[in-house]
């Protein structure tokens, strides 16, 4: 199989230093990777060299945000068993925690002047946006809605904060004054948008959008005005942060296959690859391995539901995720129940499934094996039904209640493999593979109430939201994007480098 590289880039915050003549050769670059086979802190100067590890443990350490005069790195950490804010000296000394509570404590960022830290927690039961002093001290909260408001950024003139937040029904950019007060909404589309950033005089915020069909980088004025599109391809380009001349923006992107570190001019030009991590997988990270490991220590003829939650534009992440998951169950001998909450995801679904019961088929007929998987007694595709959250309780209850004839008509007391098959307590584990907000569904509706074990597969920059899970034990297991369906393909033994994606003409 192919090995891809390891970099994974949450965020990257602030080149040291605010100052409008700096070059940004002479800044440096804080970013999170596993290249030690775990997310730590790393540094680096602009020109990707001199890469530095700041942080060592067997945690989560991520979204690195320099202090503005480059002494101080704030990050956060689930080093106590939840995400909290901690701060450390620029060469990873004298870490300190800063937050303690048994929420979840996201995403730091400075005041322009270094006496603030603005942050998003979870304490209240929905992500809401707060300030502390760098101390830790004097923790206030500022917004308060039901909805999930997240990744403060603090404008260089001290007065402004804008973040992202799903009040409308989707993730739209903001904008509010530094106390909490008039709060202001900048973007208004269908879409997701994502993660603002300041340009150092204040004019410009960038951001990133699924409005396309992939993330993008977008950039617009500062009242939201002549939003403009940075960069535009099949892949993932996400997490923007500006030089301190505001020249240039740099940004993560999966178009190397892996999520990696780019440059661009401030209008998009000359988009080139800063870093490429030459590491191989010498590691694979936990939420992988408890994927798989959910899987595989599953009791062969055990029954699993697996939800392909996706559309085409989730594609190029999720494909040969899902590819690799339906390989690694039916080969291990487990009963794969298969169905979508979404309309475009039937095609989808029912292509995956017929190529990977072929190419087991032929394996095994090549490797002389008796074992052949067949439809309805290995396998059976329940196709769409509409409701979202109706559809989920039912399944608990009776399945042929809301599936009373599989995606071809014949009906399940026909099917033999669901002979026994009734409802969750049948089921040894649900997989969702989505770029959509449907795990939050599944999660309220099956895991919670029902206890069904809850495996996800989602797109590189939906993973972050979901750690949270991980960390209460919501979700068994996660892979994240093109990086988690090579540690996990690595695990199975199944070839993932000749097939990135299908044929988009094909899928409807």
């Amino acid at each position: 199989m192919r090995t891809s590289t390891t970099v994974l880039l949450v965020c990257l915050f602030a080149l040291a230093g605010y100052s409008a003549e700096a070059d940004v050769s002479e800044g440096r670059i804080a970013f999170s990777s596993n290249l030690d086979g775990d997310d730590e802190i790393f540094v680096m100067d602009a020109d990707g060299s001199n890469v530095t590890q700041l942080t060592d443990n067997e945690s989560l350490d991520w979204h690195p945000a320099w202090s503005p005069d480059g002494s101080h790195i704030a990050f956060f950490s689930d080093r106590d068993g939840d995400a909290e804010i901690f701060v450390m000296d620029a060469d990873g000394g004298n870490q300190v925690q800063l937050t303690f509570n048994g929420s979840t404590d996201w995403s730091p960022n400075w005041s322009p002047d270094g006496s603030r830290i603005v942050f998003h927690s979870d304490c209240d039961g929905d992500y809401e946006i707060f300030v502390m002093d760098a101390d830790g001290s004097n923790q206030t909260q500022l917004t308060f809605n039901s909805s999930i408001d997240s990744s403060p950024a603090w404008s260089s003139d001290t007065y402004r904060i804008t973040f992202y937040s799903n009040r409308d029904g989707d993730r739209e950019i903001f904008v509010m004054d530094a106390d909490g007060g008039n709060q202001i909404q900048l973007t208004n589309n269908d879409c997701e948008d994502y993660a603002p950033t300041w340009s150092p005089d204040g004019s410009l915020i960038t951001f990133f959008s699924l409005r396309d069909g992939d993330a993008e980088i977008f950039v617009m004025d500062a009242d939201g005005s002549n939003q403009t599109q940075l960069t535009n391809n099949d892949c993932e380009d996400y997490e923007s942060s500006w030089s301190p001349d505001g020249s240039r923006i740099i940004f993560a992107s999966d178009r190397a296959w892996d999520s990696d570190i780019f440059v661009m001019d401030a209008n998009g030009d000359n988009q080139m690859q800063l870093i490429n991590n030459p590491a191989k997988l010498s590691k694979i990270t936990t939420p992988v391995q408890n994927f798989f490991d959910v899987v595989e220590d599953t009791p062969a003829g055990s029954s699993v539901i697996i939800s392909f939650d996706m559309d085409p534009s989730t594609l190029p992440e999720l494909w040969m995720m899902l590819k690799t998951v339906v390989y690694h169950a039916l080969d291990h001998g487990l009963k794969v129940i298969a169905m979508t909450l979404l309309i475009n995801g039937s095609d989808i679904a029912e292509r995956i499934m017929l190529d990977v019961a072929e190419e087991l088929n032929q394996e095994y007929e090549r490797t002389g094996a008796e074992r052949r998987i067949v439809m309805n007694e290995d396998w059976v595709f329940l196709g769409f039904r509409p409701g979202m959250a109706a559809v989920i309780l039912s399944l608990g209850e009776e399945i042929r209640n809301t599936f009373p004839v599989d995606y071809y008509g014949t009906p399940l007391d026909e099917i033999p493999m669901m002979a026994t098959v009734h409802n969750y307590n049948d089921m040894a584990a649900m997989i969702v593979g989505t770029g959509t907000s449907m795990p939050d569904f599944w999660i309220s509706y099956a895991g919670d109430p029902y206890g069904i074990p809850i495996l996800l597969g989602v797109t590189a920059i939906m993973a972050p939201q979901y750690y949270a899970y991980l960390q209460s034990g919501q979700i068994a297991g996660l892979l994240e994007g093109l990086r988690g369906t090579a540690e996990y393909a690595s695990l199975v033994n199944y070839d993932v480098s000749y097939e990135l994606s299908p044929d988009w003409g094909s899928v409807k």
